[in-house]
């Protein structure tokens, strides 16, 4: 019966440095999924975003929001809502409601029909309205 071979103090360190480099692996993807970005949509509206931001996240064009709040669209405003709101005299609560009140008119109260199946026959569509005369 042959002896185990033992190991030399060269492949012990090769494999603690192994050993190490895999540890190092694992907590450098961790922290990267930790950081990952996550999509922003429809995330809560807080007083630190900007208009443009809260756009951005919620799939509405920037000048329904500034409509909302009464304001002149200014290319590139970074101001935070408590900005706007300061400078409104209002507060951060009423702009961020008001805000919430446009989202919810510009967006459609209803989901988008799915299209129909391949072989499916769509329903009969109305015949066009023929315009009357003076009468």
């Amino acid at each position: 019966m042959t002896e185990p071979r033992k190991i030399n103090w060269q492949q012990w360190l090769f494999i603690l440095g192994f050993v190490v480099s895999l540890v190092i692996v694992v907590v450098f993807a961790l922290q990267a999924f930790r950081h990952a970005p996550r999509p922003r949509a429809d995330e809560p509206i807080r007083s630190w975003m900007t208009i443009p931001y809260v756009s951005h996240s919620y799939h509405i064009p920037e000048y329904v929001l500034y409509q909302a709040l009464d304001l002149p669209r200014v290319p590139r405003d970074r101001r935070p809502l408590t900005a706007i709101a300061r400078l409104q005299k209002r507060t951060v609560a009423s702009v961020i409601t008001a805000l919430q009140d446009a989202i919810k008119l510009s967006r459609p109260p209803y989901p988008t029909p799915l299209p129909f199946p391949p072989g499916a026959t769509p329903p009969p569509t109305p015949p066009p309205a023929v315009p009357r005369g003076p009468a």
